[in-house]
């Protein structure tokens, strides 16, 4: 028996087949599969070849806001460092291909306690800025996402409430209900 990634040679006999996500199937000389543990999607084709259809992960509900047609998908914030934190986002344009800039200086983020920290750097792709009179800039193709981030220092004491990212002249915040 020959194998090859996600596709799988069959011959018409009883086999075992393990998949990569180690599950079973058997495929019969009328070449019908029959999940033996779970079952998972798989069709067989003329040439007695078995494609298999991979499960995805289950999708994480992360918050999403759209603005001036750019969607922001904000990921969470985490320390990097002592009194270091950074807040990680992907942005995606919906219309046709144009410029994003992301500022530091007005990107920032607040405590339930009201302790306020604004950037001190800002990437967007491979772009970055750590002179908060600059911004990050990239340009954005339609509908291909691209990761993004704020670095703060500082020191926060309770739950993020507001992060509050400034771009292209308007203002995303992601709040805390």
């Amino acid at each position: 028996m020959r194998v090859k990634l996600l596709k799988y040679t069959v011959y018409p006999f009883n086999l075992l087949l393990l998949l990569s996500t180690f599950q079973f199937v058997r495929a019969d000389q009328n070449n019908n599969t029959t999940p033996i543990i779970n079952s998972i999607p798989s069709t067989i084709d003329n040439n007695n070849s078995v494609t298999i259809s991979q499960k995805k992960p289950a999708q994480e509900n992360f918050p999403t806001l759209e603005k001036e047609g750019f969607v922001f998908v904000f990921k969470g914030c985490e320390s990097t460092a002592d009194n270091i934190m950074t807040c990680n986002l992907v942005v995606t344009n919906k219309q046709q291909r144009r410029r994003l800039d992301l500022y530091c200086g007005d990107t920032r983020i607040v405590d339930a306690a009201g302790n306020e920290l604004r950037a001190i750097q800002v990437t967007l792709g491979t772009q970055w800025s750590s002179n908060c009179g600059y911004a990050a800039g990239n340009d954005m193709s339609m509908n291909i996402p691209m990761k993004a981030s704020a670095t703060f220092r500082g020191l926060i004491t309770d739950n993020i409430i507001l992060f509050d990212i400034y771009a292209n002249g308007f203002h995303v915040e992601f709040k805390q209900r």
